[in-house]
């Protein structure tokens, strides 16, 4: 329970509000493991059998060792998936396939002054799936820059968002986004879905995405 009282509460919240589910597993030997996600999946398929729930519209998202998490849920069953956003988080496994993730929707977030899981960790994944997309890598900021980073690749459903400050733990500032959830909850594997593009960036507080182009409402 200590994983996810705090570090939860913006999420959890924003389910309740829109009336979604929230399942939050939980390891203490990490998801690099196939049958630790295999199980997670498990559970998720149950909840589809025993609950009201849309299943082309499952999103992962996680924190720290939990974002390297959702990269694993991605990558092995991103078919399952609507959408993704991973905060600071480790390095996906060693059976990462970037291509798997060329047409998965994807937001990052990753502060540049992490001192716990380096924000290298998830620059290197972003330029991973957009190599494997043949798209151009962005430029990023040096290490030692002030200024907030943001970038959204025109070709892909893909945004990264490097504030310079705010450490390994931003995970409440991004779940308390509104904008965040219009974005992620945009999301269905039911049509062909737009790509969303990163507003302009002030600060933490202000990260936030533009609604798409057109929505479709689905229950959750």
């Amino acid at each position: 329970l200590a994983q996810i009282n705090g570090n939860l509460d913006n999420l959890l919240a924003e389910a309740k509000r829109r009336g979604a589910f929230l399942y939050a597993p939980q390891t203490n030997a990490g998801w690099a493991s196939a049958v630790i996600t295999d199980r997670v999946m498990t559970m998720v398929d149950q909840a589809l059998a025993g609950h009201d729930v849309d299943a082309d519209r499952l999103y992962a998202t996680g924190l720290s060792m939990g974002g390297g998490g959702t990269w694993n849920l991605l990558n092995r069953y991103g078919t399952r998936f609507a959408a993704g956003i991973p905060i600071c988080g480790v390095a996906p496994s060693s059976d990462f396939v970037p291509a798997r993730l060329i047409d998965q929707a994807i937001a990052v977030f990753h502060a540049r002054n992490d001192t716990v899981v380096s924000h290298v960790t998830s620059r290197n994944v972003i330029n991973s799936i957009l190599t494997a997309a043949q798209e151009s890598l962005p430029t990023y900021p040096p290490v030692r820059s002030s200024s907030n980073f943001e970038f959204s690749s025109p070709a892909l459903d893909l945004h990264y968002v490097e504030p310079a400050t705010g450490g390994h733990g931003i995970w409440s500032a991004v779940y308390s986004t509104p904008p965040l959830y219009d974005w992620l909850f945009s999301h269905t594997l039911a049509v062909p879905e737009p790509s969303a593009l990163i507003g302009a960036l002030a600060g933490l507080s202000l990260i936030g995405f533009p609604r798409p182009l057109r929505r479709r409402r689905v229950p959750c």
